[in-house]
C-alpha cells in the first residue's frame, strides 16, 4: 500500500500573515466603498466629516498595506514560503500607491478643517481645481493598489482553506 505523504500545514505566523491579507482586502473593500460614495463630492466645499472619514480609511489602507507587507517579509525569512513573499510584496505596492496620493490626503485634510493656507502650501501655485485634475494619474495607481489588495485577500482566504483541508 502506497505510503500518504503529509502535506505541510502552515505556521502560525503564516496564518496570521493570511488573516492581515484579509483585514487589508476589507479596509481597501471599504475604501473603494467609501471613494464611490463620496468622489463625486470631492471639491473645496466637502464637508468635514466626509473628509475625515476619507483620510481615516486612506490612512488605514496604507498602514495595513505597509504592516502586510512588512510582517510577510519576516514571515517570508523565516519559512521561505515564496506564496507569502509574493502576496508581501503586492501590498508593497498597494501602499507605495497610496504614498502617491499622500499630497492629495493632506491638501483634503487641511482643507476640511479650514486650513486653507497649509492647504495651498501643500498644492503649491495651483489652484484646487488644477491640482485635482492632475490627480488622475495617482488616482488610478490607488485604483491599482486596491484592487491588488483586494486579491490578495482573497489568496489569503484560498490560503487558509486549503491549510484547513489539509488539517482533515
Amino acid at each position: 500500500m502506497p505510503k500518504k505523504i503529509k502535506e505541510k500545514l502552515l505556521e502560525k505566523s503564516e496564518k496570521t500573515n493570511c488573516v492581515l491579507a484579509i483585514i487589508e482586502m476589507l479596509i481597501a473593500s471599504g475604501f473603494a466603498g467609501v471613494l464611490v460614495w463620496l468622489g463625486k463630492e470631492l471639491d473645496e466645499n466637502i464637508a468635514k466629516w466626509k473628509c475625515l472619514i476619507v483620510f481615516g480609511v486612506y490612512m488605514l489602507f496604507f498602514i495595513f498595506t505597509a504592516v502586510h507587507c512588512v510582517q510577510g517579509i519576516s514571515v517570508f525569512k523565516k519559512h521561505e514560503n515564496y506564496g507569502i513573499l509574493f502576496r508581501s510584496i503586492i501590498s508593497g505596492a498597494a501602499a507605495v500607491t497610496a504614498l502617491a496620493n499622500l499630497q492629495f490626503a493632506i491638501t483634503l485634510l487641511l482643507s476640511s478643517l479650514k486650513l486653507d493656507d497649509a492647504a495651498q502650501r501643500v498644492i503649491g501655485s495651483r489652484t484646487f481645481d488644477d491640482f485635482i485634475a492632475a490627480q488622475r494619474g495617482p488616482w488610478v495607481l490607488l485604483l491599482i493598489g486596491i484592487t491588488a489588495a483586494i486579491l490578495i485577500g482573497f489568496a489569503g482566504i484560498a490560503a487558509l482553506a486549503d491549510n484547513r483541508r489539509k488539517q482533515h
